[in-house]
């Protein structure tokens, strides 16, 4: 259809993966468009242990709740560092699959804070790779974007909230973390868990999100 922008998501199963799999189906939809025909991607990329494969669970229920076609991919994950070479593979691959937009869910912010520098950084790598992948593939409407990279953790959850999302999908939310968090109020992993990296992992996630979501008044309608 006229005016449908075909969309590749990189997914990893986290709050940022979710909103942008929510915005992919939201511009087909927008433009009276059908999500069968034109499907969006989700590029799952490979994630390492026994943290990746609840990451890699997660991810996949995100693409199924709103209609993504899933790609696996042996490209690596690495949330930590610069990740030039998944999104280089995930471009190439978007492009040449007919998308006009590669949506790259990295973000740099805190809770009420941005990184200005991480987070120019990150747009510079976008718009350098959007000129690379669009010049070798000819196509010179082919994008990449990393839209809530300077979004912070509020405005991120006040996203979440208005758009009516699954949180309880992503990677990180156990019901009984999040209950504990707002019962106690705990602001470290407990020592009871902290043998367990997966647990540790998931926990210390749940402590960042999972206070903002309550100060946003998520949490109350969802528990």
């Amino acid at each position: 259809m006229d005016g449908a922008i075909k969309t590749c998501v990189i997914v990893d199963g986290g709050l940022q993966s979710l909103v942008n799999c929510f915005m992919a189906r939201e511009r087909v939809l927008a433009v009276g468009g059908d999500i069968a025909s034109i499907q969006p991607l989700a590029f799952l990329p490979h994630m390492d242990g026994a943290l990746g494969a609840i990451k890699t669970t997660a991810a996949e229920k995100q693409a199924e709740l709103f209609g993504l076609k899933l790609v696996r991919s042996e490209a690596q994950l690495n949330s930590d560092s610069g990740d030039s070479g998944l999104v280089v593979t995930a471009a190439y691959y978007a492009a040449r699959q007919g998308c006009d937009l590669l949506d790259w869910p990295v973000q740099r912010a805190g809770i009420d804070s941005v990184d200005v520098d991480a987070a120019s950084l990150e747009a510079d790598r976008c718009l350098l790779i959007t000129r690379l992948v669009s010049m070798d593939t000819l196509r010179p409407q082919f994008k990449v974007d990393c839209p809530l990279v300077d979004l912070t953790d509020r405005q991120l959850c006040d996203l979440a909230v208005d758009m009516d999302l699954p949180v309880s999908s992503c990677w990180w939310w156990k019901d009984q973390f999040v209950s504990r968090i707002l019962e106690r109020k705990e602001t470290e992993v407990p020592a009871v868990i902290s043998n367990d990296p997966v647990a540790t992992g998931m926990y210390r996630e749940c402590l960042r999100w999972v206070p903002t979501l309550q100060e946003v008044r998520f949490l109350a309608e969802t528990l």
